[in-house]
């Protein structure tokens, strides 16, 4: 081993780089921005609690507990795992300096027990929540009845009082003889308890949306949204003079940053304006970022539920798949853009055979990649219904007609077990006469032919001199100026590079969360793009789990 070669691993020791290639020209990445901070925002909001201490906490359906000092001022974001299928019952409990997360249905499951279902004293009707007092009572937010019934914790048959609501009731918060409730038609009731009972002693109209509310110091209440016109935000209000007001928001929705965050598991794309495009799972929109001044815009909407591929050919024809129809054909919609940047809709691909390419309507297409003559469009499918092979890549003509282009036949399902909604794609041209593929199933990366023949595969298994290379799912690719193949991992929240044969030349990242300002890693990432701005590659990494993109500087 000669001195440089010696020197290289040095450093790739000293700075965490992992370094195979001592051949290779090793490049590393140089941290540059965040776009799209979403540290201290509200989104998909759950629960709101206040401990002892004056601290807020807001629990999130992102798998985020924000902690909030008592001024309101965003300290740090907690992760935990909620768990799937995601439910709308979990929630947050004070108890002193000490906050606890629990679950509605699980901790209280007679409330939910179809035996408790009713209208009758003691029983509920879509029932929403459940809150404690010191004491122990148990207050039923029993929503589908307008009233909240108020149980001892010695007899949960019968409750010991009934606050009638007039309206459906989503959410009852109490603490020190007051009790808030939140109502379905947009209102918060303040009561205050007296001679046993409460009485009602203010009310504001807050808007739709509200989900939960907890007492705070100094007669203050915080309120949770996940929805309405304070969508997703928290906000502080306060009683002063016989009245509840409007104090401050705390934690501002998130969709503030509307269009400066990258919302989608899906990947990013190089457009011939230079700029790099992704479709989102919001709004039916396609976006684009542009690499010289970081900003973000919306480019036009397609009206489905979610945008999965897009593509371009040499003539600024844009190729954008959704969902199949109601009949299971596959809808590509090509759409132009026109010198001036505006976006016209020109037609639409389709299959024309009777028989679709799968049998499930629910099944997208999870990969797009246009020839840039657009005499043909490379799809990838995964259909569940069909068993193996279902994971196959087709090549449709401009005609209609679809001929395989490559199957990968059983040998992913010795692999990996994965659900269709986990089939993330890439499909990329390597230069004219290959293309690169990011592959879940395979957990690999393998660059094809032009006629669909494996010239190299790197992963757990290689070929044709490639790495093995312990990849946890590869969702998309990148090529930088050197030729240089950048491959992004949501599980292992990592970036990996590699040389034009499949080598591995570093990784990069780890598991971090919206608190790391410094691109230290990622948390699920699932796009990667690269552009080149004044004679530097930055790379762009779509960091989907944390809301936003990384961007870094490649240097060499």
């Amino acid at each position: 081993m000669n001195i440089k070669k010696i020197k290289i691993l040095t450093l790739a020791i000293l700075t965490g780089w992992v370094v195979f290639a001592f051949g290779e020209t090793v490049p590393h990445l140089k941290f540059q921005a965040i776009i799209g901070d979403m540290r201290g925002k509200g989104m998909q909001n759950l629960s709101v609690a206040c401990n002892k201490n004056g601290s807020i906490y807001l629990l999130t359906l992102n798998d985020w507990i924000e902690k909030f000092n008592s001024n309101g001022k965003y300290e740090k974001s907690i992760r935990i795992k909620l768990g799937w299928p995601h439910t709308y019952y979990y929630y947050l409990a004070a108890f002193g300096k000490v906050i606890l997360l629990g679950n509605y249905k699980k901790d209280y499951p007679w409330v939910f027990s179809i035996s408790r279902t009713g209208n009758s004293i003691g029983k509920f009707n879509n029932p929403t929540m459940v809150a404690t007092d010191k004491k122990g009572n148990l207050y039923v937010c029993d929503n589908g009845n307008n009233r909240i019934q108020i149980f001892s914790p010695e007899n949960t048959n019968l409750p010991k009082s009934i606050i009638p609501i007039g309206v459906s009731p989503v959410f009852v918060c109490v603490k020190n003889g007051f009790m808030a409730v939140l109502t379905a038609n947009g209102n918060l009731l303040l009561y205050k308890k007296e001679n046993n009972s409460f009485i009602l002693i203010s009310s504001m109209v807050i808007g739709t949306g509200a989900v939960s509310a907890c007492f705070g110091s100094q007669k203050s209440i915080y309120v949770a949204f996940r929805g309405g016109p304070d969508f997703f935000q928290m906000t502080k209000y306060i009683f002063q003079n016989g009245k509840i007001v409007l104090s401050k928001i705390i934690a501002p929705s998130y969709m503030d940053q509307w269009p400066n965050f990258f919302p989608a598991g899906v990947p990013m794309v190089n457009s011939p304006d230079g700029q790099i495009w992704f479709g989102t799972d919001l709004y039916s929109s396609v976006l684009s970022l542009n690499p010289l001044t970081d900003k973000i815009k919306q480019r036009f909407t397609t009206g489905w539920r979610q945008d999965i591929a897009l593509g371009f050919d040499s003539e600024n024809k844009i190729y954008v798949a959704g969902y199949p129809d109601s009949k299971g054909n596959i809808r590509i919609n090509i759409y132009k853009m026109e010198p001036n940047g505006n976006i016209i809709k020109t037609g639409t691909f389709h299959s024309k055979t009777q028989k679709p390419l799968y049998h499930n309507d629910g099944v997208p297409v999870w990969g797009l990649l246009p020839r840039p003559d657009g005499k043909s469009i490379y799809i990838r499918v995964v259909n569940p219904q069909q068993g193996w092979p279902a994971f196959t890549i087709y090549k449709v003509e401009q005609n209609g007609a679809i001929k395989p282009f490559y199957d990968f036949g059983q040998a992913y399902a010795k692999r990996i077990t994965f659900g269709p909604s986990e089939a993330v794609y890439s499909l990329q041209f390597y230069n004219k006469n290959s293309i690169l593929l990011a592959s879940i199933p395979t957990v690999s990366v393998i660059r094809l032919s032009l006629d669909g023949k494996v010239l190299w595969e790197a992963g757990h298994w290689h070929s044709a001199g490639a790495s093995n290379i312990n990849f946890g799912a590869p969702v998309e690719t990148a090529i930088d100026s050197k030729g240089n193949i950048w491959v992004v991992d949501s599980e292992k929240n990592k970036v990996f590079c590699l040389s034009p044969q499949g080598k591995l030349l570093m990784s990069y990242g780890g598991l971090h969360g919206i608190d790391d300002t410094k691109g230290k890693g990622f948390y699920h990432p699932t796009g990667i793009a690269i552009a080149r701005v004044n004679g530097k590659d930055y790379l762009f990494v779509g960091d989907a789990g944390n809301l936003r993109i990384v961007k870094y500087q490649i240097v060499y």
